[in-house]
């Protein structure tokens, strides 16, 4: 039986299937190892996409599939 105590280096994920359908600011922030301010101030430009519930953001999947297949790059 395999030893499943290991836990997986943050920011990492096997698989897109994974990923909620919307996340927020905390889930980013560990995925890409960023800043909570870099993930907002990105939101607030429009530079990377989201919505705003109340007074917590949520990013779709598809942002996220966007950043991996444009490189990551959220500049």
């Amino acid at each position: 039986m395999p030893n499943r105590s290991r836990s997986r280096p943050r920011g990492y994920i096997t698989s897109l299937d994974e990923v909620p359908l919307f996340v927020d600011v905390a889930y980013i922030c560990n995925l890409l190892q960023l800043q909570p301010d870099t993930i907002r101030k990105r939101l607030q430009e429009g530079s990377l996409k989201g919505v705003k519930v109340g007074a917590v953001w949520r990013i779709p999947k598809t942002e996220i599939e966007r950043l991996y297949n444009e490189g990551g790059e959220i500049a």
